[in-house]
């Protein structure tokens, strides 16, 4: 099993730590029916027939492993700090203010990053003076992006590849507010991002072919063979992140 570490040259209370993103499921995936996924309103194990008399388990997201796959990859960073959020009278850009020792935000002036479609006109783009440095192996770099499927309900970090192998400094994570009018206090705990190592490797695009169908059709046959947790049980990966 290969090794990431999280190290800040600041105090962090322990409660801050990054975690495992599988101790972060989002509240309404882990209270989320399994089945009903066809207007059933309650969660037992039925069939959506099909008029050649084949049928389909009326499962919904909750049972979908790619869905959770990606809740759970890799770890989640926290803000070590409550975050006050203010709108000026001027209508000027929010202002922020965080408390944590080596944790506050900053900016990118509009102009460094004004053609990105999610930056809002004319306002410069506030950025998380992050507190932790990222150390994977050599040769693996790490994913960052917003916590997948589990919005923190107040802003976005916009997504980042960071060589964590070679760059081991603190890691800037600009951000867009959801509500771009937002004034009130992000809670210190709310997750910030998700990282995700991964190796570096080069790859080549290539246009499949007929060996490439008679294998999906083969993949097919094969799903079909099973009602319940089919890909799950075939053909499904387990990843682990601790």
């Amino acid at each position: 099993m290969k090794n990431i570490t999280f190290t800040s040259k600041h105090y962090v209370d322990p409660e801050f730590y990054p975690k495992p993103a599988s101790q972060n499921i989002p509240e309404w995936f882990t209270k989320m029916q399994s089945y009903g996924g066809f207007g059933n309103s309650k969660e037992s194990v039925i069939l959506e027939k099909r008029a050649d008399q084949s049928g389909d388990p009326n499962a919904t997201i909750k049972k979908c492993v790619p869905v959770l796959d990606a809740i759970t990859a890799g770890y989640i960073l926290f803000t070590p700090s409550d975050v006050w959020v203010e709108v000026p009278e001027n209508d000027h850009d929010q202002t922020y203010a965080a408390r944590g020792h080596g944790f506050k935000v900053t900016s990118h002036s509009h102009g460094q990053v004004g053609k990105h479609p999610s930056v809002p006109k004319s306002k410069d783009v506030p950025k998380f003076n992050n507190p932790w440095m990222i150390k994977t192996p050599q040769g693996y770099s790490v994913l960052i992006v917003s916590p997948m499927h589990n919005s923190n309900g107040y802003f976005n970090c916009l997504p980042a590849v960071v060589d964590t192998d070679t760059y081991t400094q603190e890691i800037n994570l600009p951000f867009t507010l959801i509500d771009p009018n937002f004034t009130g206090l992000i809670p210190a705990g709310t997750p910030m991002v998700q990282v995700i190592p991964f190796k570096r490797e080069s790859w080549e695009m290539k246009i499949g072919g007929e060996a490439e169908i008679t294998e999906a059709n083969k993949v097919t046959s094969k799903h079909l063979t099973r009602i319940f947790n089919s890909y799950k049980v075939q053909f499904w990966s387990k990843k682990e992140f601790k």
